[in-house]
């Protein structure tokens, strides 16, 4: 069996190869999150930060679980992150597609504080 570690080294978490998987530059993905290039890369080193899981996991097409082991470790605890997920996979499918992208709009606005 051979392994591909082409982005081992410089992205630990596999974010990258599971951005540009998607069809994604890291620019676009950036905008889309309404970040940086730089904040991007960032995160491909350390993690994506558990602020912009649910818009990442919109963007990619993944449930929040799913994305879950490339979220940077220490920026809130599992139990926060879970809370959050439970509250935001109980509220989502409620809303209309109208309310679903304030919500967006939303969370990304949290996100950049």
């Amino acid at each position: 069996m051979v392994i591909d570690c082409t982005y081992m080294a410089d992205d630990p978490h596999g974010l990258r190869e599971l951005i540009e998987r998607k069809g994604l530059t890291l620019a676009q993905f950036a905008r889309a999150l309404g970040a940086t290039s730089q904040g991007v890369n960032n995160w491909i080193a350390r993690g994506l930060p558990g602020s912009k899981v649910f818009l990442a996991a919109d963007i990619l097409g993944m449930s929040v679980d799913d994305l879950r082991p490339y979220v940077s470790e220490g920026r809130k605890s599992d139990s926060e992150i879970d809370a959050e997920i439970r509250r935001f996979k109980a509220l989502y499918p409620q809303l209309d597609p109208a309310r679903k992208a304030k919500f967006l709009a939303w969370a990304r606005a949290q996100s950049d504080k």
